[in-house]
């Protein structure tokens, strides 16, 4: 979901990424009409290798990385450095996550980069003073912030899988912030939809995302200064640039100026963490995904490494009702059941602090 990652991260991503607004000399325009409901998409095949992402340009990145002699986690990293810059609604730096890797001789393996809670977290931190939950807490305050894990997963992922240097595959991630890019349908909607919510109460995100009073709109072209800058000194000085160095400074500087709880030494303390994915037969494919929910302070709702296990039962859920409809030709007929079996697994994961 997107709601929910775009509001909570505003904080850092804006720390980030601050902005200006230019004529950009050939800023990289989306797809015609990309990212609207109602497009129709067309399978495509590939010999070699294939990218695949939320945004095109991010994914044209993978695809330049590959062609250059790059290898799939050299194209991933490339493409998630990318997603920082022009899907700012969940791929931040501010934000993590997980990557799955099958290598060559068959070995698959799982990295953990997801936010961690604070050190000062607690568990009523999200509740009013009557003891509820209260979703600007959760959501929109500095306070909802975790200990990004973006940085450090994918330095994790690059130096133990990966061919190219971090300054190679972070290049083109700071071309697209240093020069700017053309706002697609998607995140113009998203600023409007969602963005109205909560930027207008957020100076440092409202400069980056806003023109001349209002939302973005697609059409415009967006240059992100500050991000261009944090994004070179990653690729200079390496993960312990944003963890250790100036930035970690200004991130923990930001938070305490403003009710969040990250410090330097949560920053310095981050680690991600290599696993050992979860897996599982379907109709004689091997299926893996991430493990289930390991103990790490997560400030959020829901544990999404309790996914990987909720994935699988799911899988086993849809296979047992296409069987039951006629094989293979009732998968098609079984799409909304699939959809409908995810939602007692997310009734039944983990909670912290608020009501869902």
């Amino acid at each position: 979901m997107i709601k929910p990652t775009f509001l909570r991260r505003v904080a850092i991503a804006a720390l980030l990424s601050g902005s200006c607004f230019s004529a950009a000399a050939a800023p990289p325009a989306p797809p015609v009409s990309y990212g609207v409901e109602e497009d129709v998409f067309h399978p495509v095949r590939a010999k070699q290798g294939m990218v695949a992402s939320v945004d095109a340009t991010a994914t044209q990145v993978g695809v330049d990385i590959l062609k250059e002699g790059g290898n799939a986690v050299d194209a991933a990293v490339a493409v998630g450095y990318a997603l920082a810059v022009t899907h700012p609604q969940a791929g931040n730096l501010g934000g993590g996550g997980f990557m799955l890797i099958r290598s060559k001789n068959g070995n698959t393996t799982a990295i953990d980069f997801r936010e961690m809670a604070p050190a000062k977290a607690t568990r009523d931190m999200f509740l009013d003073d009557q003891g509820n939950p209260d979703s600007k807490k959760s959501l929109t305050s500095h306070l909802a912030s975790g200990t990004p894990g973006t940085v450090a997963g994918f330095s994790l992922a690059l130096d133990k899988y990966g061919t190219m240097p971090l300054n190679k595959v972070v290049q083109p991630a700071f071309k697209l912030a240093r020069d700017g890019f053309i706002v697609n349908d998607a995140l113009a909607d998203d600023l409007k939809t969602y963005g109205s919510e909560v930027l207008p109460n957020h100076e440092n995100s409202k400069a980056i995302f806003w023109k001349e009073g209002e939302p973005l709109k697609k059409g415009d072209t967006l240059v992100q200064a500050n991000l261009a800058k944090s994004l070179e000194m990653i690729a200079e000085n390496g993960p312990d640039e944003f963890y250790k160095g100036t930035i970690a400074e200004q991130i923990a500087q930001e938070m305490q100026k403003n009710g969040g709880l990250i410090t330097k030494e949560d920053l310095a303390a981050y680690k991600a963490v290599e696993r050992t994915p979860i897996s599982g037969d379907y109709r004689g494919y091997q299926v893996y995904s991430m493990p289930p929910a390991i103990l790490r302070r997560d400030p959020y709702r829901t544990n999404p490494q309790y996914s990987g296990k909720l994935r699988y039962e799911e899988i086993r859920l849809w296979q047992r009702r296409c069987d039951a409809n006629h094989g293979r030709s009732g998968e098609i007929r079984l799409r909304r059941p699939l959809g409908i079996s995810w939602r007692p697994g997310f009734c039944q994961s983990p909670v912290a602090g608020t009501d869902q």
